[in-house]
């Protein structure tokens, strides 16, 4: 008879748990159960025979390592997950007081904001209303990997008034008083003495509303001010004859108020309808 000897050779070898990283990122690779070791791929990494390799790969990869001795070969696999997070706030932004900006370009991940304050999120593009100039920051949450970005919004303190409502007779002109951090523009263009100052004249010749437009370069504001045009036509009494030591009422139309002269031998100058006493000719 013969013999054969049959020699049993362990060779388990174990590429190690999964690992997560972000982009940019390296991790250390190990590997256990053999003697030597073959990594593959062998780009990214720092030594593809090395029980413990460091690697940064670009985007997920498979890591396959292989172990051999005089008998057999094994091999075992490692997946690193790569992870990218992005944040892009957009360019800083310039508005005037009271209005909003569109920030927000683009996100990889969870977003959220900062400050909370004059930011509406609840839109899948946010506006900021920031009362006065604000930095916002951006962030960006991928898996426990993060960016972020800021954008400032810059915020001008614009005003104009267009002054006070007026009222005229027809004929009558009247100096409007606009005030504004800017230009002027003074709309109608007709009937005023200059559309692009502060405080033109006017000479409506009926009921106008008057429009001051004012541009910073960056927004523009608008009032108005109201000019009435009022006609009047005043009326008197007719002519009358009395004896001396008479009176006579006299009657007015056409107006609010009224004021007689002379002011003599007169109840009460200030009526539509007074009584008067004259000693002589009057008119």
């Amino acid at each position: 008879y013969d013999t054969v000897s049959v020699i049993t050779a362990a060779l388990e070898v174990d590429a190690g748990t999964d690992k997560l990283i972000c982009l940019g990122d390296s991790v250390m690779l190990t590997a256990t159960g053999g003697s030597t070791y073959i990594w593959l791929p062998s780009y990214n990494i720092s030594d593809s025979s090395s029980a413990t390799p460091i690697v940064k790969p670009t985007v997920p990869t498979y890591y396959y390592v292989a172990s051999f001795n005089s008998y057999c070969a094994r091999y075992d696999s490692v997946f690193v997950d790569v992870r990218d997070a992005k944040a892009n706030a957009g360019p800083d932004k310039t508005i005037c007081n009271g209005d909003s900006a569109v920030i927000g370009v683009s996100v990889m991940g969870v977003k959220t904001w900062s400050p909370a304050f004059g930011i509406d999120t609840s839109q899948l593009t946010p506006y900021a209303k920031p009362p006065v100039t604000t930095t916002y920051y951006l962030t960006a949450n991928n898996g426990g990997c993060f960016a972020q970005d800021t954008v400032t919004v810059n915020v001008l303190n614009f005003s104009i008034n267009a002054g006070s409502d007026a009222t005229i007779c027809n004929g009558d002109s009247v100096q409007l008083s606009g005030s504004s951090t800017a230009n002027y523009i003074w709309i109608p263009s007709y009937n005023i003495s200059d559309t692009s100052i502060a405080n033109p004249w006017v000479k409506p010749t009926a009921t106008t509303p008057y429009f001051l437009v004012s541009n910073n370069g960056y927004c523009f504001r608008v009032d108005t001010v109201l000019v009435q045009v009022r006609d009047m036509t005043l009326k008197a009494s007719i002519d009358t004859s009395i004896c001396i030591g008479e009176s006579v009422q006299l009657n007015a139309t056409g107006a609010v108020s009224y004021q007689w002269s002379p002011t003599t031998n007169i109840d009460n100058p200030t009526i539509a309808n007074p009584i008067v006493n004259p000693s002589s000719s009057v008119q």
